[in-house]
């Protein structure tokens, strides 16, 4: 990820560092509304003075597109990553089976990672990061945030949403395929979609491809939102 926020200009994509003590708390989030409550304090702790792009990767888009629906003051835009808004029922039953505290206690091995998340061309420098980043979620954080999204359905939230939407997906995704930008595109036929060749983590794959279909998604988002100011 790191690769992609050093192509990312502007203020309005800085990372929030809330400075507060909840600051490391997302790790512990085992729920979609505990995050819901946790980003708007964020916002706070971080003030724009500029319109503002939301962007929500794979769990965190099904929490963006319920932020996005409550019409935040300066939000132009909203970006989903490898995200989708309801998981096939079939296939939300087969995971659901599988997210057990004990599945998560093991590291997934390299070759899975590869498989599922990352391409199996990844460098092992990329593996190692997404592993270390897997050990320091606790066990029964990680099953009960994959049963809540495989639960979620905000196909209605994004309904009630006015700001342009860009769909960014992965052509080469196993855990979200195409039908997620159809989902998209049913709710909102206006957004726009764009399929990289990508595994599931897009930006982490494809960073100089997704920051410039990000820039330029900005400033077509900050135009309008800057007229609307004005007048």
């Amino acid at each position: 990820m790191s690769r992609f926020r050093t192509r990312m200009p502007g203020p309005a994509f800085a990372p929030a560092r809330p400075a507060h003590p909840a600051a490391e708390a997302p790790r512990q989030f085992r729920s979609l509304a505990a995050t819901e409550l946790y980003c708007p304090r964020c916002r706070q702790a971080t003030p724009v003075r500029e319109p503002v792009v939301l962007l929500g990767e794979s769990f965190s888009g099904l929490v963006a597109v319920r932020l996005a629906a409550r019409q935040p003051v300066g939000l132009a835009g909203l970006v989903l990553v490898a995200s989708f808004l309801r998981y096939p029922p079939a296939r939300a039953f087969l995971f659901s089976t599988l997210a057990r505290d004990l599945l998560f206690r093991v590291t997934p091995p390299a070759a899975l990672l590869r498989m599922l998340l990352l391409g199996m061309d990844a460098p092992d420098a990329l593996v190692e990061a997404a592993r270390a980043a897997i050990r320091r979620v606790d066990a029964e954080v990680l099953a009960r945030r994959l049963r809540a999204v495989l639960a979620a359905d905000v196909r209605a939230n994004l309904a009630g949403t006015r700001m342009p939407v860009l769909y960014l997906g992965g052509f080469h995704d196993r855990l979200v395929g195409r039908w997620a930008a159809e989902q998209v595109k049913v709710v909102r036929p206006d957004s726009e979609v764009l399929v990289l060749d990508a595994p599931h983590l897009v930006l982490q794959r494809r960073a100089e491809e997704a920051a410039a279909a990000l820039t330029a998604f900005a400033g077509r988002c900050a135009a309008p939102a800057a007229g609307r100011r004005e007048a």
